[in-house]
């Protein structure tokens, strides 16, 4: 499948609040979540939620707050089996109706082989995680690939190669890595690696969940961004 011509991107659940997340009423969760809309070439559209973070009630309460509707998703997709991602996504799949649900291959199995999902543009990327069995997800913008990174568990080093790997496989161009890279503002190396990484590719960086507030500040500053990303956060690829 084709990578969309528009893809919207807006995170629901986070740590920590963006000034919008502030002003509709959402609450802080430590976790991730975030709802993807893909509007493709022939007029359909598919939503997708990416993780889901630790409590049904913060994800259902700020999805109202932020004006996301959860009761028409296309599909749900897990990155790693931490209930602080993926217990609100189990519970939102048995009250509505979800299209398709991918989790993570169980924990210990060996998984080394990119997965695209059939008739959406995500291609899953596995993490070298032999516990958590960590991936990412590529979702095809009409620029190139925005990398869904939830967590960074076994560092964001591996997560980076990992990505960088699929990209070379896939023949894709990055325009932007979005999530969780197990970072704080003591981690310099990490932090410049990130940094180096999303630079040499002319990509942007939205830092989420286990990024601290000092490491977004770092990372804001070194691409000049004005906000700190968060709950409420929304960005639009087209």
């Amino acid at each position: 499948m084709s990578a969309a011509l528009r893809l919207s991107l807006t995170v629901i659940v986070d740590d920590l609040l963006s000034e919008s997340g502030v002003e509709a009423g959402a609450f802080p969760a430590h976790g991730i979540g975030a709802l993807v809309e893909l509007h493709l070439e022939e007029g359909s559209r598919i939503r997708l939620l990416l993780d889901g973070g630790p409590r049904p009630d913060v994800l259902v309460h700020n999805a109202e707050a932020l004006h996301v509707d959860l009761d028409n998703v296309d599909a749900a997709i897990a990155m790693l089996w931490s209930s602080h991602h993926i217990y609100a996504l189990l519970h939102l799949t048995r009250d509505k109706k979800i299209g398709s649900v991918y989790l993570p291959p169980l924990p210990k199995t060996r998984c080394d082989t990119l997965e695209k999902l059939t008739g959406i543009p995500v291609v899953l990327v596995p993490f070298q995680s032999p516990v958590y069995n960590e991936r990412a997800a590529l979702i095809g913008s009409p620029r190139g690939y925005v990398a869904f990174i939830a967590c960074s568990v076994y560092g964001v080093d591996v997560a980076l190669q990992a990505i960088d790997r699929a990209l070379q496989k896939l023949n894709g161009k990055l325009v932007s890595i979005v999530g969780g890279f197990n970072l704080s503002s003591f981690d310099v190396c990490g932090l410049r690696l990130l940094v180096k990484f999303a630079r040499s590719r002319k990509a942007d960086v939205i830092p989420l969940h286990s990024t601290s507030i000092e490491a977004r500040e770092k990372i804001a500053k070194a691409f000049e961004s004005q906000e700190l990303a968060g709950v409420g956060t929304r960005v639009v690829y087209e």
